[in-house]
């Protein structure tokens, strides 16, 4: 029997026979009839391969023995819910200075103020705070996600990292010398529409 829960304190995925776990919105179920997988889109493997609904099952929230599904919709609807699982956003509400994009990368600009980061400037190295969730007007208030999933219908990436471009804009091909001073992930993809924050270190380029 294969079982796939998510364990909120933690903020991961956890699959039956794995000893690792996942980070949270890191896979995705696949469903062709009755057999149901799960997988890395990041890396396009299975972490599950092809099995009958019958053979899933889900956590029982009175302990014991896992329970079945009745039938593949079932099993589809609690395996995708499970994995797309989105926690609360580590996230922080400060002011716009200037306008401010929606999706785009900010550094602070003052008590409680932010602007667009930019890989071509050296004092951003370092710097960078998080994604705006929404654009905001000069003055505005401004959501930025430090960690965590973000979903965009108007986005179109290839699962795999995602770089701070300039402007605070996102792009998979981060810019190099001469145009850009550091080069810093800011997320990955995990389908079309859909990525996980997570800041990694800088590196300075120039």
């Amino acid at each position: 029997m294969i079982t796939v829960q998510y364990l909120e304190a933690r903020n991961v995925l956890c699959v039956s026979g794995i000893a690792a776990p996942f980070p949270a919105g890191s896979l995705v179920a696949l469903r062709q009839g009755a057999q149901l997988a799960v997988a890395s889109p990041h890396d396009g493997t299975l972490v599950c391969g092809w099995a009958d609904f019958s053979l899933w099952t889900m956590p029982n929230p009175a302990g014991g023995d896992p329970l079945a599904f009745a039938s593949a919709d079932d099993a589809f609807a609690y395996l995708d819910a499970t994995c797309t699982q989105q926690p609360a956003l580590p996230q922080a509400a400060l002011t716009a200075s200037g306008a401010v994009g929606g999706q785009r990368a900010v550094v602070a600009a003052g008590a409680d103020q932010v602007v667009h980061a930019s890989a071509d400037t050296p004092d951003h190295c370092g710097s960078v705070l998080g994604l705006s969730a929404g654009a905001a007007a000069d003055g505005a208030a401004v959501i930025v996600v430090q960690a965590g999933p973000m979903v965009d219908p108007s986005w179109t990436w290839t699962p795999g990292p995602i770089w701070l471009g300039l402007d605070g804009a996102l792009t998979q091909d981060p810019p190099e010398l001469p145009a850009a001073a550091f080069r810093q992930k800011l997320a990955d993809a995990t389908g079309p529409t859909r990525i996980v924050v997570g800041l990694a270190h800088p590196i300075l380029l120039a």
